[in-house]
């Protein structure tokens, strides 16, 4: 298996993972989420996606104050997490600026 598929499963697998979680949690998958997602890399780079991200509605928060780090959020139902890819995406956005998506997460709402 290659490397980028091998990193493509452990995407899968972290978001199947999360899933799980909050599902015991009593998560409403139907519910809108205040879902936070993370970048790493040079501060240069995560400018250009935060800006590819506020055209989609991700909001910067500008309480999360980490070097080399970016947090936005937006308002998704986990449902629409699922079935939209939205990991993949990011992921493919990270690439294009030269910087890494470290994942994202939410509290579960019932």
């Amino acid at each position: 298996m290659s490397n980028v598929s091998e990193e493509r499963e452990e995407r899968i697998a972290s978001d199947a993972r999360t899933f799980q979680v909050l599902a015991e949690q009593g998560a409403d998958f139907a519910k809108e989420h205040s879902i936070d997602f993370f970048f790493v890399g040079e501060e240069r780079l995560l400018q250009g996606v935060e800006a590819a991200l506020a055209l989609q509605g991700y909001v910067k928060n500008p309480e999360h104050e980490v070097a080399n780090e970016l947090m936005v959020q937006r308002n998704l139902t986990l449902e629409a997490m699922q079935s939209q890819n939205i990991t993949e995406m990011l992921y493919a956005l990270a690439i294009e600026h030269g910087v890494d998506f470290d994942g994202w997460g939410t509290v579960a709402r019932k």
